[in-house]
């Protein structure tokens, strides 16, 4: 009776209600329209039909009177508004009023009136979220005051029930609101919006911002050397977030258990956009990968911003590599606290008011946390000496400590007990290497070890995050260990000590030394600190021999966090490295330092005061070396940018530095040219990136324009004379350098509108003047070249301040033997002439034009013939003999100042000039001597142009390779593999040929033969030459690489495809098993084109027992190694060729097995099941993922059941399937599962839009409404009415989103 009259009396109290708030609030009207509402009818459902009021209610008449009471209105209306009252609070006076109206007959039963309270409130938010979609403010302000008091309850909840909650750890929410988990987790942070914004916290919210909206990215991570502020920094983010984009839901990854994977698949809301925060990722790396593996499948709905600290930061890099994700992610430093900050901080602290010793207090406490808690005492106690400070510090940590660890110590060694878990920082409370350690350390037990860190932790000393054991407040550790080295007073003492600690943790303590050595007092204690870093290079620099390459790294990223201290040494051992071979048994190379290693070392040296020379010679040789890396911020283009930014160094700063790179141009070599250019494009830009190199000091991210002061634009003055002098420069390679900076200045500026736009403008034509000077004495083709593509390309843009350059060009000069190499050698354009009046007059036919001869694109044919005519007319009558062509060439091998000669080009040419005249070239290959002496490239192109004429000539060509193949060029011998494969003679010749070449070993021989045994195919009747010729190949390679990898699965595989019916069945066996064993040495198929991956993986699992054998060998590959990926990417599947029920269930047993292992990701499996989706067994007709998902629900598999559910919901006429799983999950009380099975069926393959709709969206709803229609009553309904309404929302939305695009327009 009670449900059936709860509409009305719901009615009553919204009504008046609203009129308690507020007559302005809401019509009477609006709540009777809401009352006829589906989302009334959803409300009705969730709340009433399927929460029964507890037993007994009250008489109806005695409850509609308490609901008409004042009391009643009263509460709702506390409920609504911004007060101090708790939920909690007017919930408990709620029911007090409700037993006061109960008759002293009735029986009591506050359990109703809890259940009455928790009705009326959610009809009111139910009602209020309906008026807030029509864009109502007052229900949107009133909906956030009551989600405020609910995030503090909850806060409240989670303090009471944190000892319940910990004995049912399956009952754990992983994904948790933010606010919970930097309450619990991170209980020492700056008080939120304490005080005034700091510049650094407002810099990096709008880059939250510019991150939110961004499309592209999805990953943000912001790393910091430790005790920088990163976790402060990421809650000020989610709170700023979560009041300016209520359409994301902010949460927290609480680590530890339970099971990541499960929690985001179950934990997440279908219609929600999500921001997921990770601090501290790097201590949880076995939780990143899943989190990874799922923002890149669900990458439209769901984003998320992790910490780490900066020596973690490679390690994070590596994983978002291996999962795929490098191209998703942005990467972003904290910067070091600027002073005034901080000084402003201080203030608040104090009230407002001005310490006198500011300036020393800010420099003793470079940090947030530290200047409060300064504050904080300095208020406290005014006659507290600021010098002495720290001292109060550790005293209050020390006065703390000693309740945990007397008397079992005494104070001395109290004191070195404290001291050694400050220097070791965060370590698990499990680790069982660094409770050893400290046993032996002070001779005790383990246990008791284990004792002392649980009171240390009771008492405060120290805090638990997840299974992590820190000081309190991190920094209070670090001024600890300052004040102990303070106390040491012999060298020997600390190095004694460090060592210890040292040689087992290797590189941690050394970056704790480094943070500590900051709150040093004493200059002797920092000398010291200094010296041990320098003993430290030393030691390792004199082991360098025998130091294999993954040590090497780890000193290397070691020393980054301290090189600022100790430059020379760490240049020495930099050089050192470098120059050293690695040892002979080193077998994990690729784990040897790269580019990006050094990198990391150089960048904090660069805004030091050490020597900018030095620093660029170390830049220089690790150019000179070649060494490679991954990432372009560790270019030494980019720290040479770093070196000239206007954001991170003085302008007079710059001025010097373009100075002393000028100055450097005398030394001649590469990389002076290469810097001096990259700085001087720096400077002229028009806005500058703000780079996020992994380094400690000052890093940013972002673009940002510069303003037109005094000193900018003398500094820009400065850059442009320096490129003056460089256009008039002996050196030829300066000289196109200079052109090269002339075509970049304002580069980054784009179209758009800056304070800087007219002084660039200005600045071309200043420079546009200095080319018009130089060109009449300019003799070197190369800079000709350059400055006519330059002129061409200004002129095609009509670039601002180029307003004269057509005149130039019509008058540019261009003979015939400069339009020859600056066509071979130059990129310049095809233009014989420049006359606009000759050119298309239509603005695209001209822009199709302009394309077809700038440099850079594929020539058209008409447009190369047009201009090659006159050019080979021109060769044939210069050069009519041998003699003369052999000058020619010997010219242009001595015109190679410039590597790129163009070979293609040369083909071109010498092709239409060969057929004019082909004697003059056979009686070139009869002249020994001259012949040989030719580049390798020139004979290629000469041998291309006669074998098309004169075929017989590969037999010279063979007897000139593969006499002596080890001193032959591989282009040489390129060429030849090509020119058999155009024009091959008989078989037997052939055969023995291809057996040489194979034979000499080299893999770019075997690449160029992989890629032309196709062409052999056709050839020869006898296709064993060419089987044959691949299975000798392919076992000289055990690893694939890319390279490789493509080229089996374009070439080699279309011709084996295209010659199925040639192959023996030994022949296709060998090729398959060969195939397989190289598809299994691959880790991870991340990189590789997906339709290329599949086509491979198809030709060579062909039935079920080589998928279950490939499946095998890879999990016990993944099982070795962590990196390793069992399943290829989303979009290409191990399954294809399976055509039977009973062929499937065996390898989804496998896959299941694996999934619940841990070793394949859902994600993957679900992929893997995609492909086969619609595979049906021969006798019933029925879906075989529909037999399977039964027979898991026989056995009680529900968890594996919804697994393929997402799956089976693509598929049409499965709907009485579906609802056998749906029935079992809401039976094992899995709703929350359900909800994220059909979150993952609407966003799989992301949601497009067509105008005011997305059919694929509507689509979806349509099988979401068939399944709801279907459903029973009771709460398997209630949960897919949610899920629908959700679909709808997001339909809503969709067609409100166009509605504004459409108003803005």
């Amino acid at each position: 009776m009670i449900t059936e009259i709860m509409s009305s009396l719901i009615a009553s109290v919204l009504i008046n209600g609203s009129k308690k708030l507020g007559a302005k609030m809401f019509r009477e009207e609006d709540i009777r329209d809401w009352m006829g509402s589906s989302d009334f009818a959803r409300f009705f459902d969730e709340k009433i039909c399927f929460e029964a009021p507890p037993e007994p209610a009250p008489d109806l008449a005695v409850l509609t009177e308490f609901l008409s009471s004042e009391v009643v209105l009263l509460i709702v209306e506390q409920v609504f508004e911004q007060n101090k009252q708790s939920l909690s609070k007017l919930e408990a006076d709620f029911v007090e009023a409700f037993e006061d109206h109960t008759t002293a007959l009735e029986a009591l039963n506050p359990e109703f009136a809890h259940w009455l309270f928790r009705v009326l409130i959610s009809a009111f938010k139910s009602f209020l979220s309906a008026k807030a979609r029509d864009s109502n403010p007052i229900a949107n302000e009133y909906l956030r005051i009551v989600q405020r008091k609910e995030e503090m309850e909850e806060h409240r909840e989670i303090k009471v029930g944190m000892e319940v909650v910990q004995k049912s750890i399956m009952g754990i929410p992983k994904l948790i609101p933010w606010q919970k988990y930097f309450k619990d987790a991170e209980q020492y942070l700056l008080p939120l919006d304490a005080g005034p914004r700091l510049r650094q916290t407002t810099y990096f919210l709008n880059e939250a911002e510019v991150f939110l909206a961004d499309n592209l990215s999805r990953i943000l991570v912001l790393h910091a050397p430790g005790e920088s502020g990163k976790s402060h920094l990421l809650r000020q983010i989610a709170s700023d977030l979560g009041k300016k984009h209520p359409e994301y839901t902010i949460l927290s990854v609480a680590p530890g258990s339970p099971d990541l994977e499960r929690a985001l698949a179950v934990e997440l809301d279908i219609a929600k956009r999500y921001l997921l925060l990770f601090d501290d990722a790097d201590r949880w790396p076995e939780e990143l990968a899943p989190l990874l593996a799922y923002v890149k499948y669900r990458s439209s709905t769901v984003k998320i911003i992790l910490t780490t600290q900066t020596a973690s930061l490679q390690e994070i890099l590596a994983t978002l590599n291996q999962r795929g994700c490098r191209d998703l992610a942005k990467i972003m430093r904290t910067k070091d606290w600027d002073r005034d900050d901080l000084k402003e901080l201080l203030r608040h602290v104090l009230g407002g008011k001005r310490h006198k010793q500011e300036e020393l207090i800010v420099a003793m406490m470079p940090n947030p946390g530290l200047i409060i808690w300064a504050g904080k005492m300095l208020r406290g106690g005014p006659g507290i000496v600021v010098e002495k400070l720290w001292q109060r510090s550790v005293g209050d940590l020390e006065f703390e400590a000693f309740k945990s660890l007397l008397p079992e110590f005494n104070e001395k060694t109290a004191k070195d007990f404290l001291a050694d878990l400050a220097l070791i920082g965060s370590f698990r409370k499990d680790d069982g290497t660094i409770l050893s350690l400290l046993s032996e350390r002070h001779g005790i037990a383990v246990d008791t070890v284990k004792t002392h860190i649980a009171l240390l932790v009771e008492n405060g000393v120290l805090r638990e995050v997840g299974p992590s054991i820190r000081f309190s407040l991190d920094v209070k550790g670090d001024l600890y260990l300052a004040s102990h080295i303070d106390q040491i007073h012999t060298f020997d003492a600390l190095v004694g000590w460090i060592d210890f600690w040292e040689s087992k943790l290797h590189g941690k303590t050394l970056a704790k030394l480094e943070t500590a050595s900051r709150y040093c007092n004493e200059s002797l204690a920092k000398n010291y600190v200094k010296s041990y870093f320098s003993v430290w290079i030393q030691r390792v620099t004199r082991e360098s021999k025998v130091t294999p390459g993954y040590l090497r790294r780890e000193h290397l990223e070691a020393l980054s966090n301290f090189c600022h201290l100790v430059p020379e040494e760490s240049l020495d051992l930099m050089y050192t490295y470098i120059d050293t071979p690695l040892p002979k048994n080193d077998k994990y190379l690729i784990l040897s330092p790269n580019r990006d290693i050094y990198g990391a070392v150089i960048f904090p040296l660069i805004p030091t005061k050490f020597s900018r020379s030095e620093i660029f010679d170390i830049l220089a040789y690790i150019h000179k070396k070649a060494l490679g890396g991954q990432y372009f911020n560790y270019k030494v283009e980019s720290l040479v940018s770093e070196a000239v930014s206007p954001f991170y160094n003085s302008f007079e700063g710059i001025r010097e530095t373009l100075t002393l790179l000028e100055q450097r141009l005398d030394a001649g070599n590469e990389f002076s040219i290469i810097a001096l250019g990259k700085a001087l494009s720096e400077v002229l830009q028009g806005a500058h990136e703000m780079s996020y190199l992994s380094a400690p000091n000052t890093v940013t991210w972002g673009t940002q324009l510069v303003p037109a002061t005094s000193i900018v634009l003398e500094t820009r003055d400065h850059a442009i004379s320096i490129v003056k002098r460089m256009l008039r420069h002996q050196s030829v390679q300066i000289r196109r350098k200079a052109i090269e900076i002339s075509s970049e200045i304002g580069f980054k500026l784009g179209m758009s509108e800056s304070p800087l736009s007219e002084r660039i403008a200005g600045e071309r034509r200043i420079l546009l003047a200095e080319f018009e000077r130089v060109i009449p004495h300019e003799t070197d083709y190369g800079v000709l070249s350059d400055i006519e593509s330059l002129l061409f390309q200004w002129w095609q843009c009509k670039s601002p301040g180029t307003e004269g350059v057509e005149s130039i060009l019509k008058t540019f000069p261009r003979p015939m033997e400069y339009i020859i190499y600056g066509f071979l050698f130059y990129s310049r354009p095809l233009l014989l002439s420049f006359d606009p009046g000759t050119m298309p007059s239509g603005e695209e036919e001209r822009r199709k034009w302009c394309l077809g001869v700038m440099p850079g694109y594929a020539i058209p044919e008409d447009i190369f013939t047009e201009f090659s005519e006159p050019i080979v007319s021109f060769l044939s009558i210069a050069y009519p003999d041998t003699d003369s062509v052999i000058t020619l060439f010997q010219e242009l091998q001595a015109y190679r100042e410039r590597p790129d000669f163009d070979y293609p080009r040369l083909e071109l040419l010498l092709s239409t000039w060969i057929t004019k005249n082909p004697d003059v070239f056979l009686d070139l290959r009869s002249q020994g001597q001259a012949w040989s002496e030719l580049p390798v490239e020139i004979k290629n192109a000469v041998d291309v142009g006669l074998c098309k004429h004169i075929p017989g000539l590969l037999e010279s060509l063979a007897d000139e390779v593969l006499i002596a193949p080890q001193e032959v060029d591989t282009k040489r011998i390129g060429t030849f593999i090509g020119l058999i494969a155009r024009y091959p003679p008989d078989e037997a010749r052939v055969r023995d040929w291809l057996t040489k070449l194979i034979d000499i070993g080299e893999r770019d021989i075997h690449l160029k033969l992989l890629i032309n045994l196709g062409v052999f195919s056709s050839n020869f009747a006898n296709y064993e030459i060419v089987v044959t010729s691949y299975l000798d190949i392919l076992s000289c390679h055990e690893v694939m690489d890319e390279r490789l990898f493509d080229i089996i699965a374009t070439y080699v595989l279309h011709d084996l495809i295209e010659n199925e019916d040639r192959l023996a069945g030994h022949q296709k066996e060998a090729i398959q098993k060969c195939l397989i064993e190289i598809l299994i040495s691959i880790p991870s198929f991340w990189g590789y084109p997906g339709y290329e991956t599949q086509a491979l993986i198809n030709y060579v699992l062909t039935d079920t027992e080589e998928v279950l054998d490939f499946i095998h060998e890879r999990a016990e590959k993944r099982r070795a190694a962590h990196d390793y990926l069992i399943c290829p990417q989303d979009d290409v599947s191990l399954l294809e060729n399976i055509g039977s029920c009973t062929e499937l269930y065996s390898i989804l047993d496998e896959l299941f097995a694996l999934m619940n292992e841990g070793l394949v990701y859902r994600e993957q499996f679900q992929a893997q099941l995609r492909a086969i989706a619609s595979l049906k067994h021969q006798i019933s007709g029925k879906l075989c993922l529909e037999d399977y998902a039964e027979q898991l629900l026989s056995d009680g598999r529900v968890d594996d059941a919804l697994v393929l559910c997402s799956v089976i919901l693509s598929q049409s006429g499965t709907e009485e399937t579906t609802l056998k799983i749906l029935a079992g999950a809401v039976a094992a009380d899995k709703e929350k599962e359900i909800k994220g099975l059909f979150s993952n069926f609407v966003w799989f393959g992301g949601i497009s839009s067509e105008g005011d709709h997305s059919p694929e969206l509507e689509r979806k709803r349509e099988v979401i409404s068939r399944i709801l229609n279907l459903a029973p009553q009771g709460r398997l309904r209630v949960t897919l009415r949610e899920v629908l309404r959700r679909v709808d929302a997001m339909i809503q939305t969709i067609r409100k989103e166009h509605e504004g695009d459409w108003a803005i327009g």
